[in-house]
């Protein structure tokens, strides 16, 4: 009979795992086609990124102490790529970590952002995912900006 319960608890904690690892690789995948599309130029599929109402906001540091938090519309985030020359945008980042719990996903990545091959400025990306019925989509990004101290 303990056997039967060790064998059933190592199957749960085994098939867990392997669903945590799907799912870690999906939301990965969703933020990396948002980057490639942004690359791209590809306005419709940034927007298509998000859900539909997704909150977009950038954190600034003028004055120690005194953080600047701004909104953007993700409409607009969409014209600002469709503007731009495809490939003059490019965002270098590094996925540090996925956290996944049911459908709910959290991405921390690093990043370093370059405008026409100069850089322009460096931060982290928080990103919160939910699961649609249509996959993976992004529902909050929260980014700090600065121009110096990168990782």
């Amino acid at each position: 009979m303990k056997i039967f319960f060790l064998a059933a608890t190592l199957f749960c904690i085994s098939t867990n795992a392997v669903r945590a690892q799907s799912d870690s690789a999906d939301v990965v995948q969703a933020v990396q086609q948002m980057f490639a599309a942004m690359h791209s130029g590809d306005s419709a599929s940034v927007v298509q990124s998000f859900t539909s109402n997704a909150i977009l906001q950038t954190i600034t540091v003028k004055t120690p102490g005194n953080p600047v938090v701004r909104t953007e519309d993700i409409q607009q985030f969409g014209k600002f790529v469709k503007q731009a020359v495809p490939g003059s945008v490019r965002e270098e980042y590094r996925i540090q970590y996925v956290h996944v719990e049911g459908v709910l996903a959290h991405v921390w990545a690093p990043y370093q952002f370059f405008f026409n091959g100069v850089f322009s400025h460096c931060g982290v990306n928080a990103f919160m995912l939910i699961q649609t019925s249509s996959g993976w989509k992004i529902q909050y990004l929260t980014d700090t900006r600065v121009k110096e101290g990168c990782k």
